[in-house]
């Protein structure tokens, strides 16, 4: 089948050569992935650094709470992303990071004033162009804010997908996020933890998502050969670990659904390979 990894952080892999060899590599393997990025610049340079690459991922344009510094360069960002969002239905990694270190460069007012600015803007744009939109959020020691932001905006009374990425919030967020309508991508780290391989079971079959979360951080370049082969080996062994993790703990037909959520999601199947 194919495997859609729908938060894999391309832009870590240095530019050029590298990204074009590991891409070729996934499609030999028939892996196709969703490009997160951070900032909404940095979404525009790397759409307009591969406009002429002949293999490419499905860009998603973002703005990560960590990477929130001043009032005013969030401004700045969110004006790009504004201009740029009708280039893309995918938007992330969008969210929130209450977590202490994460809390002492943006506040808790000024993330949740950015993800909501984020969310409305989506939804304007949803409503007006009747565009199909899929979020991948980030939502650390923030799940119930982010589920009441989503709920506030009416995300999921629209066409606008949440995805929860990696999470590891509380049972009463994870079942309240389902049953409005949302997902759960899935990786090797969540389902590290007791916690989140008890919250793979819960999830219902047609609600998972497959991730990476990788790489964890941006990659130098050291002119290796092997960069690419190597990253795309370790994707590819990633994707297949989880996926027999979930088979083996939730001992159904698991794989076939998520195929079946990646084809109406994301129109991901065999033949766009």
């Amino acid at each position: 089948m194919v495997y859609l990894d729908t938060h894999y952080h391309y832009d870590f892999l240095p530019a050029g050569a590298c990204r074009q060899s590991f891409l070729q590599v996934l499609f030999e393997h028939e892996i196709q992935l969703v490009a997160q990025t951070l900032l909404p610049s940095g979404y525009q340079d790397l759409v307009e650094s591969e406009q002429d690459q002949a293999l490419k991922p499905l860009y998603s344009i973002g703005f990560h709470p960590w990477w929130i510094q001043s009032t005013k360069q969030a401004e700045q960002e969110l004006a790009i992303f504004e201009r740029l969002l009708p280039t893309t239905h995918l938007v992330g990694e969008i969210g929130l990071d209450f977590s202490p270190r994460r809390l002492e460069q943006a506040s808790e007012k000024v993330q949740v004033e950015v993800l909501n600015s984020i969310l409305q803007q989506v939804i304007s744009q949803s409503r007006q162009t009747d565009t199909f939109y899929i979020l991948s959020l980030h939502s650390v020691r923030s799940s119930t804010v982010v589920i009441d932001l989503l709920e506030a905006c009416q995300v999921y009374q629209s066409k606008v997908i949440p995805i929860l990425h990696r999470f590891n919030g509380t049972s009463d967020d994870l079942m309240r996020h389902i049953r409005l309508g949302g997902y759960i991508s899935v990786g090797s780290q969540m389902l590290a933890t007791k916690k989140g391989r008890a919250y793979a079971k819960q999830i219902p079959a047609d609600r998972l998502l497959l991730e990476s979360d990788l790489p964890a951080n941006p990659l130098v370049d050291d002119e290796s050969t092997t960069l690419a082969q190597d990253q795309a080996e370790f994707l590819i062994h990633n994707l297949q670990d989880t996926v027999e993790q979930l088979t083996s703990i939730r001992k159904d037909q698991v794989l076939a659904h998520i195929k079946q959520t990646q084809n109406c999601l994301y129109g991901i199947d065999e033949a766009m390979l």
